[in-house]
């Protein structure tokens, strides 16, 4: 019998998701978009902060087919600083900052992605109709996450 294992993913304007994993299928609750983008960050991590625009403009360019979700980890910022941080960084996309959670999940995937468990921030892991895709560990060209995105996109239509 295979185990289901539950994330609660949630802001601080408790707003969440519920990601549950069963047999390598990670469902999140609330999240229309069928490719998910989740990315472990940390503010003081320079490669996270300097990849939140990119996720910005992929977030917009694909509001449709697109859910970015960061999961902030190994941070010590307060409430306040984060969503100072979030506000001058212009973040249009989901930040949970349940740590406790998030970081429950990064010790959960961390060994399916074959990384040790203490894995180098940022870490990106591509999600499309629920099976896991592909992922990014460090920084990561935009383009090359689009055309990631753009191929899970046609391969979606190609189940159509």
């Amino acid at each position: 019998m295979s185990k289901k294992y539950d994330f609660n993913l949630s802001n601080e304007a408790k707003e969440f998701s519920l990601l549950s994993v069963k047999d390598n299928f990670y469902t999140f609750s609330n999240i229309a978009e069928p490719i998910v983008l989740v990315n472990f960050f940390a503010t003081w991590c320079p490669p996270c902060r300097g990849e939140l625009p990119h996720l910005n403009n992929l977030q917009e360019k694909y509001s449709k087919q697109l859910f970015i979700m960061g999961l902030l980890v190994a941070d010590d910022i307060n409430p306040q600083q984060l969503s100072t941080c979030i506000t001058s960084q212009k973040v249009n996309y989901f930040i949970s900052s349940n740590q406790v959670e998030n970081q429950k999940f990064a010790t959960f995937i961390a060994p399916k992605l074959k990384l040790k468990p203490d894995f180098n921030l940022p870490l990106m892991i591509l999600f499309v109709q629920g099976k896991y895709y592909t992922h990014y560990q460090g920084t990561v060209p935009e383009e090359m996450i689009e055309s990631d995105i753009k191929q899970a996109l046609n391969k979606i239509k190609g189940q159509a």
